[in-house]
Order: C-alpha cells, then structure tokens, then sequence
C-alpha cells in the first residue's frame, strides 16, 4: 500500500480478531451483529467444521478484514492527500467469485434483509425466519462430550495409554485380592494401640522375619468360676499371656510382628511392654482356632526401629477374661504362622489345681478343619513342675500354618 511522506507511517501490521464486530449497515457482505457474536463462539472438539460454519467463519473474517482495510486507507489518505491504491484489485463478493462456490454465499442466501437495520432484524420476526442453518449456529459454541475420535491421533495415543493402565491396575488388583484371600481378615476392628496400620499390612505369616524363640508364660493360677451372664461382661477372672519373642528382620520391607491370639471368652486386654508401637484388632473367625474359638485378637507391633540382620526383643501381655472351665480340663495352644523355631509355654494352673495328664492335637488354620490327636511318639508332650502345680510345653521347628493345643486334664 502507498503511503505519503510526513515523516509517519501507519503501522504495517493490523491484528484482527474474530471478536471484532464490523456494523451491519456497512457493505461487504457483513454479518448481522447478533450473527456476528455466535461466529466469535464456534468450537470443535475432535471433530471438524460444518460447512454452513465456514460459510460464516469465512464471511465475517473478510469483512473484518475489509473493514480494516478501508480504515488503513483512510488512515493513508488524511496522511498522504490522496486515496492510496488498495493491494486487492477486486473483492470477492459473492460464490461466483470462488471456484467451489461454497465460501461465500450471495448476499440473499443468508435470509436476512438489507433493507432493515439490526434492531428491526432481531424484533420482526413475522417477516424474517432464520434458516435452519442460521439456527444451528446457535449450538456452535455449546461444549460436545465428544473427547475421542478416531481421526485424531492424539486420541489413539491417549487410548493406548488408558489401556495399559487399566491393564496395570487391573493386575495389580488380582495380585492384591490373592494376597487379601491368603489372609484370614473378616470385620476387623480396632481395640486400641499407638500405631496405625491397614488391613493388607497385617499379615501373620509375617514375611521376611525370622522368629528363633517364642516364650509365653500363661499364668491362669487367678482364674474362678463366672456367672454365665457375666462371661463377656465383666474383667473378672483374668488369664494373664505374656509373650518373649526373638527374632531377627531379613527384609527392610518386613515391617511388623504379627500374633493372632484365639478364645472362646470376648473381653480381651492387649498390652507392649517393650517400646515399640502396636496395634489391637478383633474379629470374629473361626478358622484360625477352630468352632467355639472364633473371637480372634490380633496384636500388631511395629519393627521399623529394628535395623535388619540385628536381633530384636519384644514382649507384650494379652489378658484374657472370664476363660475359666467348670471341667477339670482345659486348653493350652499356639497358633504358629510364620517362620519360628521354637515355641515354649510356661504354665502355672489355677490355685488348688495339679496336673494329670495332656492330650496333644493340632490342626491347619482354615474354616471347617478338624482337631486331630498328635502321636504321643512325635508329639512334644507337657512337662510338669515338680509341685505339678504348672507346666511346660515346647514345640521344636512347629508347623506353619498349623494350630497347636494341648488339652490339660488337673484334679
């Protein structure tokens, strides 16, 4: 564009934007101004163009830009003196100027008159009637739900990526349902304890720690007889468990102490004398035990303050209430889930009671298994005190997974 020679220049560059808004009554196939601010809203979402959405992008676009062009002359003409010659010889004004002739419709294909103002095209509506197509540009700017298509090659990749996810989670599922299915968890609640755990942290197989000892000195000298309306009532008649155990972490990941304590009775008290963090959980579960032994305490004792390879010491205390027999018999077990090379039960039998005899049986930790007598050639069998006012038991390298009882006949 030719331009004068007072020492100023208009600038070269004119930024034009869809929201511009060119008035209706100006030539160059301009848009009615309602028209005009539902162009400036057309979006796609993974899709493309409808053509009457060219037709209006295409035709408000030349007349902004038409508009400008007439203003830069101007601009021009106050600087120079004379109407400077514009760059495009001849506007396009109608289809017949474009070789597909679906750019830019002639000025009646619209269907709005150029013999009203705007005010009177958006009032009259007895005698003008938008098109269907003028009507769906209403919709253009509306947010589609359409977020995948498969012309779009960031939706295959985005697909591709949702896929292998989906496959991960899901394998990891499977693997996190196989190991809960191993673990006998059913309604667990919590009784108390400074340390918070999960459901899938407490397992009592107890990977990765390796137990040398366990010593548990159950003393049931305080145990007498219980109303039967009192049984899960009142913390009377206590039998005192206080478990020794040493071991040693193989695994950092090996992070707790896990013991599943059994009772007919359902008041239990749990304690950690050495200082370390633990947990209580209760539930109702007979596989452990066995039927008439489904009230199941759980005690969980944290070991991340024990460095691995180095061996640990830990004693808590379960005291169990109201457990006292009318018979003159009585049981004396260990549930043994993880690795452990030694159990030892020390015993000391309710006041006035001297110990008989024992009957030794064992069966695996799942529902519905049966308690069977354990040869007394293979068996470990109690041995009493010299008073046979107690006695010890002890079960060398015991079987994993196993439930261990002995049955104590006293007179």
């Amino acid at each position: 564009m030719a331009h004068g020679d007072r020492g100023h220049d208009p600038s070269r560059f004119r930024i034009l934007s869809i929201d511009d808004e060119i008035p209706f009554a100006e030539g160059g196939n301009s848009l009615p101004i309602n028209l005009q601010r539902l162009v400036k809203g057309i979006r796609t979402d993974l899709d493309s163009f409808s053509d009457q959405e060219i037709v209006f992008l295409v035709q408000h676009g030349y007349a902004v830009a038409r508009h400008a062009l007439t203003v830069l002359s101007e601009e021009c003409r106050q600087l120079s003196g004379e109407k400077p010659k514009l760059p495009i010889v001849q506007l396009m004004r109608t289809a017949k100027d474009v070789p597909t002739g679906r750019w830019l419709p002639p000025r009646t294909e619209p269907g709005w008159p150029r013999d009203k103002d705007q005010s009177a095209w958006d009032n009259d509506s007895d005698k003008v009637k938008l098109t269907k197509s003028i009507a769906s540009l209403k919709h253009s700017g509306d947010i589609r739900l359409r977020l995948f298509s498969l012309r779009d090659h960031v939706s295959l990749v985005t697909l591709a990526c949702v896929l292998a996810f989906a496959l991960t989670v899901g394998t990891c599922g499977v693997l996190l349902r196989a190991r809960a299915s191993a673990i006998p968890h059913i309604l667990y609640s919590n009784l108390g304890g400074n340390l918070d755990t999960t459901l899938f942290e407490v397992d009592p197989s107890m990977p990765g720690v390796e137990i040398s000892e366990r010593v548990v000195g159950v003393d049931i000298r305080n145990e007498v007889p219980v109303r039967e309306a009192d049984l899960d009532n009142l913390r009377v008649s206590p039998s005192v468990h206080t478990y020794t155990i040493k071991g040693v972490r193989r695994e950092t990941t090996a992070r707790y102490l896990v013991y599943e304590f059994s009772s007919q009775r359902r008041l239990m008290d749990a304690v950690c004398i050495t200082p370390q963090r633990f947990q209580v959980r209760y539930r109702q579960d007979p596989a452990p035990g066995g039927d008439g032994f489904d009230n199941v305490y759980t005690i969980i004792i944290s070991l991340d303050q024990q460095s691995p390879d180095i061996p640990f010491n830990v004693t808590f205390r379960m005291t169990r209430w109201n457990a006292y027999q009318a018979s003159n018999n009585n049981y004396v077990g260990a549930l043994v889930s993880g690795d452990e090379n030694l159990v030892r039960l020390n015993v000391l039998l309710p006041h006035g009671r001297h110990y008989r005899s024992a009957n030794v049986q064992e069966r695996p930790q799942k529902a519905g298994a049966k308690w069977t007598d354990v040869d007394a050639g293979r068996a470990s069998m109690p041995v009493p005190t010299s008073d046979k006012t107690g006695f010890t038991w002890t079960l060398q390298s015991p079987r994993k997974g196993w439930a261990h009882r002995a049955m104590i006949v006293w007179d």
